[in-house]
């Protein structure tokens, strides 16, 4: 099945948005620092935030240099 992996290294108060496809399940896994998922509560180091199979823009903003990764894959 296809995957997307994405090494995200972000500076504080510089947001980005991403775009994952429709029907894959997307994570992000904060392996240092912290951020905040489309106006979520912080996600810290070692944290996973899981997001709805809806596809489309997930805004992260850091709130210090941090370091995650997103997985994203259609469902087996």
């Amino acid at each position: 099945t296809p995957i997307e992996m994405w090494d995200l290294r972000l500076s504080a108060n510089a947001p980005v948005e991403l775009e994952v496809p429709d029907g894959f399940t997307t994570a992000v896994v904060v392996l240092r620092g912290a951020l905040r998922a489309s106006g979520s509560e912080p996600i810290r180091d070692a944290e996973v935030a899981l997001f709805d199979r809806t596809g489309g823009r997930i805004q992260l903003e850091a709130a210090e240099e941090t370091k995650a990764l997103l997985l994203a894959g259609l469902p087996i």
